[in-house]
């Protein structure tokens, strides 16, 4: 399926390239299904519905309302100077909420187990400049221990999150599982 935002993602892509060549030939390989459908969220925010296993209509990252509930999820923020993770790319938003909420040499490291999400989030968003200056880290939850050796290995300096969001999209025992994973 073709979706607007081709220039986001072609921009994404070659920056995403440029810093983490495994995530992007993971990401652009990645199929658009048929049940992915362009729509406006409740909050006139830039969105998708897409079909669950279930066959049922859903919104991308669980949300009707992008900014309302990526602004309202991290509007507390509180950062104790080191890189952050979330499980997952979301609503696509998020990553932009946070980053500009931080200081400006932490990174936010995405975990997402699902290639197809990061992909059309880089339809919605432009994350170019913040992957090209390596505040916005995309980890395949795949291996992630692997993911992370193979992303350290390449970007000496970086340290691990200090801190992983808890989000609503996310059960607390997938939080317990993926920080386990972390450690």
């Amino acid at each position: 399926m073709a979706l607007s935002g081709r220039e986001s993602y072609d921009r994404n892509l070659l920056a995403l390239r440029a810093v983490q060549p495994t995530v992007a030939q993971v990401v652009d390989a990645a199929p658009i299904p048929d049940g992915v459908e362009e729509a406006v969220g409740r909050d006139g925010t830039r969105t998708l519905l897409l079909t669950d296993e279930a066959g049922r209509r859903v919104w991308f990252g669980q949300s009707s309302m992008p900014a309302v509930s990526a602004a309202e999820m991290f509007c507390n923020l509180s950062s104790d100077g080191g890189n952050v993770s979330q499980p997952g790319i979301l609503t696509g938003l998020e990553p932009l909420v946070i980053t500009e909420r931080l200081a400006k040499h932490c990174a936010v490291f995405v975990v997402e187990e699902n290639p197809l999400h990061l992909k059309l989030a880089m339809h919605l968003y432009d994350y170019s400049a913040l992957l090209t200056s390596g505040r916005l880290v995309l980890v395949l939850g795949d291996d992630l221990a692997a993911r992370l050796v193979e992303f350290f290995e390449h970007h000496p300096g970086y340290t691990l999150p200090t801190q992983m969001f808890t989000v609503p999209q996310r059960s607390p025992a997938q939080i317990a599982d993926l920080q386990r994973r972390f450690e």
